[in-house]
């Protein structure tokens, strides 16, 4: 999925490949929650990936989340990947996901 050399061929072929079923309701139009998202490379990875999906990302950090935020509006993905600034337990989400994910997220949970 992101060929960044982040997360490389790895999330692709052993997360997804692990749960076809959740790949393949991404591809209809799924939804995504990442906790932790830091800069939100993970999340836009997956908006790439499954162009018919809708990411929540989250993470506590102001400046990473405006920054994923540009990204993603200079990638073509603002309204499909939505950023918010929360610890990931105060999260304003309301699911169902399909997917619920934290990647990089590891000081957003660390308090």
């Amino acid at each position: 999925m992101s060929r960044n050399g982040q997360h490389g061929e790895h999330l692709e072929d052993v997360c997804m490949a692990a749960m076809p079923d959740v790949a393949g309701r991404l591809r209809l139009g799924g939804r995504v929650a990442e906790l932790g998202s830091h800069v939100g490379r993970s999340s836009i990875d997956l908006a790439r990936e499954f162009p018919h999906a809708q990411v929540d990302a989250v993470s506590e950090n102001q400046a990473d989340i405006a920054a994923a935020s540009s990204e993603a509006s200079r990638a073509g993905l603002a309204g499909r990947v939505v950023f918010h600034v929360a610890p990931p337990d105060e999260a304003p989400l309301a699911g169902p996901y399909d997917l619920v994910v934290a990647f990089d997220g590891r000081d957003d949970f660390a308090h």
